[in-house]
């Protein structure tokens, strides 16, 4: 049998549901034989594996492996290492791709020669929204939407880990998604690993396209609508970026200045979200998440570690 063009890592853990879910909707690929389905269980209590063997996906190679609790990032690595195809991409288990997601993909690299792509992401919201929710607030939820046609990605727009691809070539050339959860990190960079690694194919000279025919949608549960899941969200994504602008420069002079920096931005910006609150009639909801987010930035340039690992995926 032919190697398959596509492989698609699925990093998961107790979360069932979700991957039954996904696990249907990659069974509806119109690819067929040419998919592979890698899916890495990073430490469930509960057992995907009879999932996976439950749902079928279709006529594509389907693949499981376990690992004990290391995160998302080294799953995705994981998956990575046992996965067959020149051509990588990658979901979370809560992503429910469209049939033609796959197929996207693959013309995305061959019309645009390009060496990653940013795949559109549409929120399915299993509740309603709070109403205090507002613009850039919808990008903790994963939304990556940027228009109805192809475009090359510059400047700071960068994929989600929810739905992205590249080629092996430049997977091999960053070192994987878990280069950026250096030692003194390690088991606490609880997001923005996928920003680190896109920056570096960027840098190292590699091209990225946003293509919204391989679109998924991210399904939202409940508890992820709350203010205390959003407050936790933004505490650890302030935890994340920090850490990796640490482990961008292993001198401890850039601790000082990374510190002042951090400070500066909080005097200055604080006023700006109170009143943008002000605006938006949501009392001091944007004013929590942005001091939640210098929280976790200013415990981890103090600490060199998150507040606390990551719990789940």
């Amino acid at each position: 049998m032919p190697n398959p063009v596509l492989s698609v890592i699925v990093a998961t853990r107790d979360r069932p549901d979700d991957i039954a879910r996904c696990m249907d909707a990659l069974a509806l690929q119109t690819l067929g034989k040419q998919l592979e389905i890698v899916v890495v269980d990073d430490g469930s209590t509960t057992d995907i594996e009879a999932i996976v063997r439950d749902h079928v996906a279709g006529d594509a190679t389907v693949r499981y492996v376990r690992q004990e609790g290391s995160g998302a990032a080294k799953a995705r690595d994981h998956g990575t290492a046992i996965a067959s195809a020149d051509l990588l991409a990658y979901l979370d288990d809560d992503a429910v791709p469209e049939p033609a997601w796959a197929e996207a993909v693959i013309s995305a690299f061959r019309e645009w020669d390009c060496d990653g792509v940013a795949g559109r992401i549409r929120l399915r919201l299993m509740s309603p929204a709070p109403d205090w929710l507002h613009g850039r607030d919808w990008l903790a939820l994963s939304e990556f939407e940027m228009g109805p046609k192809p475009l090359r990605l510059h400047g700071r727009d960068l994929p989600y880990s929810a739905n992205c691809a590249v080629t092996r070539r430049y997977f091999e050339r960053v070192g994987g998604f878990s280069a950026a959860v250096v030692s003194r990190m390690d088991h606490t960079l609880s997001t923005a690993e996928d920003t680190w690694f896109f920056e570096q194919v960027r840098e190292m000279g590699g091209s990225i396209v946003y293509v919204p025919d391989a679109c998924v949608e991210h399904v939202v549960n409940p508890q992820r609508l709350t203010t205390d899941w959003f407050i936790q969200r933004a505490m650890a994504q302030g935890a994340s970026t920090a850490l990796l602008r640490l482990g961008r420069d292993r001198s401890r002079l850039s601790q000082p200045a990374l510190l002042v920096r951090e400070i500066m931005r909080l005097v200055l910006r604080l006023p700006a979200e109170l009143a943008r609150d002000t605006v938006l009639r949501r009392k001091t909801i944007g004013t929590r998440l942005f001091l939640a987010y210098e929280r976790g930035a200013l415990f981890a340039l103090l600490k060199r570690r998150a507040p606390t690992a990551r719990k789940s995926l």
